[in-house]
């Protein structure tokens, strides 16, 4: 029983390895862009980190992921959300900057942002970042922010610390 399970195992492993070699080698997993079409920036924000896609027609352009600092990552989720998009479209103004897009979010206080009186500091200081550009904020709700979901949330498997050689043979030597 144990070496048929482990065959069906090499089976759907051998297979999903033939289906990613397949899509890599075939078709650009990212779009380029056309500027006659409008673009879309869904972004997200978790505790951790936050994430975006730029994106046309539904097809991936870029990606965005970064880790939130300590100090960010105590504030609401109103404000996180708030900074992901000011930083996201500061990396990719060279799509943005004359052109119509729309900014999705599961923050529906966010999509009256233009509209509503500065009282946060967090308003005062990053609300100048998004003058000059000729956006949109819609509402999407977080179920449908799968992708970007993830990039926001990636961030707890990346975890590095130095290897130093001397370290291993110190512990060896004693």
């Amino acid at each position: 029983m144990l070496k048929k399970n482990n065959f069906h195992w090499r089976k759907e492993t051998l297979s999903a390895f033939d289906s990613l070699k397949l899509a890599i080698t075939q078709a650009p997993v990212l779009a380029l862009p056309n500027f006659d079409r409008p673009f879309t920036l869904e972004t997200d924000a978790s505790r951790l980190g936050t994430g975006a896609v730029l994106s046309q027609d539904n097809h991936p352009i870029a990606f965005f992921s970064k880790k939130l600092s300590p100090s960010l990552q105590r504030k609401s989720a109103y404000t996180r959300e708030f900074y992901t998009i000011t930083e996201v479209i500061a990396k990719f103004r060279h799509y943005l900057l004359i052109y119509k897009f729309v900014i999705k979010t599961y923050q529906k206080c966010l999509k009256s942002l233009t509209n509503q009186a500065i009282q946060t500091p967090e308003q005062q200081a990053w609300l100048h970042k998004l003058l000059g550009y000729d956006f949109i904020i819609e509402y999407q709700p977080g179920k449908d922010n799968i992708l970007v979901d993830s990039l926001s949330r990636s961030f707890h498997m990346a975890w590095s610390r130095p290897q130093l050689p001397i370290v291993t043979k110190i512990k060896q030597a004693i």
